[in-house]
């Protein structure tokens, strides 16, 4: 080799390594930056956890490949050697370079094989989770009914090691696949230089033949091992009439999976006897076992299950499918929670007196009469103050707040944080160092309004100011759910804090939140990684500025904890007058048997607990992660435990301020009361039958949506799979505070009700608790199967055919004007249900809802008027709340008195009650009525029953 060609190998070389650090530049950088933001929020065991995990084993499966395959090269290359001696010079000139291109075709292969081989590792770090899951496992203590193994095997051990199955017989078949291209290249030139089928081609022939064989062999081999996973497998089969192992699964399926298994042994050991003894392929007995083995396997063998099925199951399934219904049942009530549901008799009466309305004067005063959708129309249009703030979404939530007599009382509430809109029309300095973050929220009660429909607020404007015990601190808000780019605190620019008058109030973000630039090298790096050169010319970033980066809520969480599937919508939440973000974390998982799949908005499941509280501080950006185990022990978190030592902490460390504002979650309960309508079947005759279905109820609005185009996600009722529907069919799913029947108070709540399969009525109605130890308790309330009860969408449909309401609608929905209702409450109170509809006018040109009128109904009674106490006192007293027994006093008994003593009548009649009187009762109760005072309204209303009887 001279040195021309040794000085072109060497740049080659060299150009090589630089493309290759050239390509590893931008994976360092980031990988950098990474560590340096999870080392920012003291997680930076996460990052290294994942990290180790995956190199270990991608190294280990990308050595184990590479290992195979080279080693398959190898020998492809023993028996055909390389050899470019009887290759014409003439023809090809390689002359005096036989050796170097020999070397160069050796280099080629490994380089080739090591690319792969780290591609293939690559591929296989992407499954650390299943590695650490089968490393630290969890029991159930639960076994399943057919192998009697531990939950924890099918979650833990099974998904792990069906994953080594499938990257082992993929790699089989590359390998097989690169070695096939290889002994190509190498017989090539065995027929176009030598003798063709020589005699010794042939030996050499028959030799490939015998490895491709045994290659073959081990596919085989593998494929007999896919047997046993496809027997799990059957567990979390869905055969249509219920999931998991059928009768023809487990007494026909198996034992044929088992022969299917035995049989390719013996397909296996006959290939290798006949290698072992002939010393060569006898092709007559290789393809006769080829065709024995698929005659016995695909003709004979796999048609008996679905002919067993069909002839001998089918015309006796429930006798046969009764003991697998059992289980489908009771695995699927255990996977979802349904197990703990408690279950009571809801009587679905159709009175309601006035002592009823007394008794649960606090859940009257927590009905929700402004909807998200139309209570956001009000803030933008109210309460943004600036343009360049906005209200992303609005939260519902509980909080003790005083009254106007300094009473604490317990009411839901509406917020929503005044966040910092994205303007990339700003400059540099505005967008990055300047306008960094929003400030303050907006609180106000779900049941209140002005006299002109407008909303009324407790907490309201810049700067905020309270008219309740609502305590107000720190109002910067840096984390939120808007588009929040990074940004550089700590600057010599002030930043924007908030308007005041013709002023500007500036501050300097104090939060522990953000990497530091600690030197020209991190302006560097830092430019470099954000694709901003303006970090290192800009003369007002200091050695203590820091970059505030994953600002928005759901990157944040996602990128810190990326094995817990959040929430998509959070909820804010102030403690001590400091805001926060709360979100609820699910774990999933599809392996659990018998239980029924569940089709979410990215992937399946057939399992899943609401087992992780998140909280985000707003302002410093401080994440905290809880584990929670109730109302159900969930094996997984605590695995998660194990692999992430000190990083969840147990829900009883989270601060009281917080921990008073958990709450269930209402994409767990969707989840649940989906399967409840089906699932509630626990006999299993019933179940086959299908006969007791039911549904979560549905219905139309009373009003079309006019403004469709700026529908906004209400996160009260936000589901993965309905988000995008809700405009056209609203969600049963809300929160409520009101006192459950047999309960001495009030508590926050999640609810919804039930109709009957093809039916419109009612069936039930279900609950679950938010509040200290009745959190995650859920309680089902039947109503008689003899009794009607009204469903949501008949409840529409009577105010869509009232004579009252349904002219008064279609005059308000006149040009220039609109007409949107909100959420169609069902309260239940006492034993009887309340139904509440809010009604809304709003103009085309300020598009701000004002909430004008209320729709109340009780049985077939159904009224509308200007509030909702107005509409009470209409809907009640058309006879309930007037005393009995003065109604029912017969009026002979007056007549017969006044005729046996008819000397007394002057005296009788100077008795009777005036006119004034009863007018001036009526006026009172009226008003008591009016303004919710119940305990007044019972009395003018005794005492008006009292003037009645004189009558």
């Amino acid at each position: 080799m001279n040195k021309k060609v040794k000085k072109i190998i060497g740049w080659a070389i060299a150009v090589l390594i630089v493309l290759i650090i050239l390509n590893c530049i931008p994976l360092i950088i980031n990988f950098y930056v990474d560590w340096l933001w999870f080392k920012s929020l003291n997680y930076e065991n996460i990052f290294l956890t994942i990290f180790k995990s995956k190199i270990c084993l991608g190294f280990l499966m990308g050595l184990i490949f590479f290992v195979f395959a080279y080693a398959n090269i190898l020998i492809a290359k023993k028996m055909i050697p390389i050899d470019f001696d009887y290759i014409d010079d003439n023809i090809i000139q390689i002359g005096n370079y036989r050796k170097l291109a020999q070397k160069i075709l050796n280099i080629s292969i490994f380089i080739i094989i090591l690319l792969i081989s780290i591609s293939v590792g690559k591929g296989a770090a992407g499954n650390w989770e299943l590695y650490q899951f089968y490393t630290h496992p969890t029991n159930f203590n639960i076994t399943d009914p057919i192998f009697h193994k531990d939950i924890s095997f099918y979650f833990f051990s099974l998904p792990f090691l069906k994953y080594l199955y499938v990257w082992g017989f993929g790699s089989l078949i590359g390998v097989m696949f690169i070695t096939g291209i290889v002994y190509c290249l190498l017989l090539a030139p065995l027929f176009v230089y030598h003798e063709g089928y020589s005699k010794e081609n042939l030996k050499t022939i028959g030799k490939v033949k015998c490895h491709a064989l045994i290659l073959l062999s081990l596919c085989f081999f593998l494929k007999i091992l896919g047997y046993k996973f496809q027997i799990y497998g059957l567990l979390f089969n869905d055969s249509g009439l219920f999931s998991g192992m059928s009768y023809t699964d487990h007494h026909i399926l198996i034992p044929t999976l088992y022969i299917k298994a035995v049989l390719g042994l013996v397909w296996i050991v006959v290939l290798l006897i006949n290698i072992k003894l002939f010393k060569k392929v006898k092709h007559y007995i290789i393809m006769g076992s080829i065709l024995a083995f698929t005659i016995l396997v695909n003709i004979i063998i796999t048609p008996i299950p679905g002919l067993y099925e069909k002839y001998i199951v089918t015309p006796n399934q429930y006798e046969k499918e009764k003991p697998y219904i059992e289980n489908a049942i009771k695995f699927t009530n255990h996977a979802y929670g349904l197990d703990k549901i408690d279950v009571e008799d809801f009587p679905a009466n159709n009175i309601l007196t006035m002592q009823d309305l007394e008794n649960n004067k606090p859940t009257i005063e927590n009905i929700r009469l402004w909807n998200s959708e139309q209570l956001k129309h009000s803030y933008s249009q109210v309460q943004t103050i600036q343009q360049y703030y906005s209200f992303k979404d609005i939260d519902v939530d509980r909080y003790w707040i005083k009254d106007g007599q300094g009473e604490l009382k317990y009411r839901q509430v509406w917020l929503s944080a005044r966040e910092l809109k994205y303007d990339k029309e700003k400059s540099w300095v505005n967008r990055k160092l300047q306008y960094t973050h929003g400030y303050g929220y907006v609180m106000s009660p779900i049941n209140e309004s002005t006299a002109e429909g407008m909303p009324k607020f407790f907490v309201y404007d810049i700067p905020p100011k309270t008219n309740t015990n609502i305590p107000i601190k720190e109002n910067g808000i840096y984390i939120g759910e808007n588009d929040c780019r990074e940004v550089i605190v700590n600057t010599k620019t002030p930043e924007f804090d908030y308007p005041k008058g013709s002023e500007i109030v500036n501050t300097t973000y104090t939060g522990s939140d953000g990497m530091v630039i600690k030197n020209f090298f991190h302006r560097l790096l830092f430019a470099y990684y954000f694709k901003d050169i303006n970090i290192v010319f800009n003369k007002d970033i200091t050695e203590q500025s820091k970059i505030l980066y994953r600002r928005q809520i759901n990157e944040r969480i996602n990128h810190l904890f990326p094995f817990v599937e959040f929430d998509p919508d959070p909820y804010l939440v102030t403690g001590e007058g400091n805001l926060y973000w709360m979100v609820d974390g699910f774990t999933k998982s599809e392996y659990y048997p018998y239980s029924d799949i569940e089709y979410g908005y990215r992937d399946r499941y057939n399992y899943i607990r609401n087992s992780i509280k998140l909280v985000v501080n707003a302002y410093t950006g401080e994440v905290n992660i809880y584990a929670i185990n109730i109302p159900y022990e969930d094996p997984i978190v605590e695995s998660y435990k194990k692999i992430f030592p000190n990083v969840f902490k147990d829900i009883s460390q989270m601060p009281k301020e917080l921990v008073n504002h958990i709450r269930y979650s209402e994409e767990m309960f969707r989840v649940q009361t989906e399967k409840w309508t089906t699932y509630h079947q626990t006999n299993p005759q019933v179940f086959y039958n299908k006969s007791d279905l039911w549904r979560v109820s549905k219905y139309e609005p009373l009003c079309e949506n006019k403004d469709k185009g700026d529908y906004s996600i209400d996160d009260d009722y936000y589901t993965y799979d309905t988000w995008s529907s809700h405009s056209g069919d609203q969600s049963p799913y809300y929160y409520n505070i009101m006192r459950l029947p047999g309960n001495q108070d009030e508590e926050f709540i999640l609810m919804n009700t039930f109709t009957r399969a093809g039916k419109e009525n009612m069936c039930a109605w279900i609950c679950v608790g938010c509040d200290g130890d009745n959190y995650g308790k859920i309680t089902l309330y039947n109503f008689p199967k003899d009794k009607n009860v009204y469903g949501p969408s008949q409840i529409i449909a009577k105010a869509k055919q009232d004579d009252i309401i349904s002219p008064q609608i279609t005059l308000w929905s006149q040009e220039g004007s609109g007409v949107t209702t909100g959420k169609l409450l069902t309260i239940p109170i006492e034993k009887s249900l309340l139904y509440v509809l809010p009604v809304y006018l709003e103009s085309d040109n300020t598009k701000i809802p004002e909430l004008k009128r209320v729709i109340v109904a009780l049985g077939d009674k159904i009224i509308m008027d200007k509030d909702l106490n107005s509409a009470l006192y209409k809907l009640i007293s058309g006879g309930s709340f007037v005393k009995a027994e003065a109604v029912a006093k017969p009026k002979e008994e007056n007549k017969q008195k006044v005729t046996k003593t008819p000397q007394e009548a002057p005296k009788e009649v100077s008795n009777k009650p005036t006119k004034e009187e009863i007018s001036g009762t009526y006026k009172k109760a009226k008003e008591a009525a009016q303004k919710g005072d119940w305990a007044t309204y019972g009395k003018e209303i005794d005492k008006l029953g009292e003037l009645i009887e004189k009558l």
